[in-house]
């Protein structure tokens, strides 16, 4: 429909609305939100509500519909979508945060959600503290991996955000880099630079909190069992979370590998032996 709630012709670009008894109530304790994006069904004769999905589209003539984005701050990332202005607020509610930013960074799979804070004292909050406090709130797709402190928000004469102002996060800033000590951490260091767009990654460098993800952490894992010749899982990924965590569970892992005995199967009609 156009933005005067009315059904646009075929072809003609409009903003999807859903309705019908599958429509909730609302966000939870986001009245404001609720609000915008839940109104009264016109079509309807009873108080029915509909569904602002803020979805651009428009019917073709064979009855398919053709997709065409998005007309506010909603993302999709990795296969979540994700209100950003849910995110601002939550951020703005924290004591000493006057305003908040949050953008999309980084492309394909590097994609990652980047704030931007304006505080009464720069010094109130930390970074990492910041992170914390917003997991507790947050689904952790929703926490955003970069904060960057700004005197102001760059805004355009209209009194809009200027994002294209808004500088480039610096993602090696957000830990206290540790050198790698060993061969193996060195290598895991590599391979985490080169998946996770960075010049650099400490041995204490949290994977998911530089930007990292499950499809990365997928292609991680590929990546170092092919270069590294030892056998990787997932889960090592999950659970060590940083260069030093990963190495110390590989070196364990081979430790304990190395203690089991090798059983060896041998064929009567064949001296040669299989190791198991």
């Amino acid at each position: 429909m156009d933005t005067y709630l009315r059904p646009v012709p075929i072809g003609v670009k409009g903003e999807i609305y859903i309705a019908g008894p599958g429509v909730v109530r609302g966000y939870l304790n986001r009245p404001e939100l609720t609000q915008e994006r839940f109104i009264r069904n016109p079509f309807s004769s009873t108080d029915e509500i509909m569904y602002r999905t803020g979805d651009i589209a428009c019917y073709l003539n064979d009855g398919n519909i053709e997709y065409f984005g998005r007309n506010d701050r909603q993302i999709q990332l990795r296969g979540f979508r994700i209100e950003l202005k849910e995110i601002e607020t939550m951020i703005t509610a924290l004591e000493g945060v006057l305003q908040s930013v949050v953008v999309v960074r980084g492309e394909g799979d590097n994609k990652y959600l980047s704030a931007y804070l304006v505080c009464s004292n720069v010094y109130v909050w930390s970074k990492i503290k910041i992170k914390e406090k917003l997991s507790y709130t947050l689904p952790e797709y929703m926490v955003p991996t970069t904060y960057t402190f700004l005197d102001f928000i760059p805004l355009t004469i209209n009194g809009k955000v200027n994002y294209s102002l808004l500088p480039e996060p610096d993602r090696n800033d957000e830990c206290s880099y540790v050198a790698p000590s060993n061969i193996l951490e060195v290598k895991i260091c590599q391979l985490l630079s080169q998946h996770l767009k960075l010049e650099r990654v400490g041995i204490f460098d949290d994977f998911f909190q530089l930007g990292g993800n499950s499809i990365l952490a997928v292609r991680l894992v590929a990546a170092m069992n092919d270069s590294l010749n030892m056998a990787v899982e997932l889960s090592d990924i999950f659970l060590g979370r940083n260069v030093f965590g990963i190495a110390k569970m590989l070196q364990n892992r081979e430790k304990i590998e190395d203690k089991i005995p090798k059983i060896f199967l041998r064929n009567k009609k064949n001296k040669g032996g299989l190791i198991i």
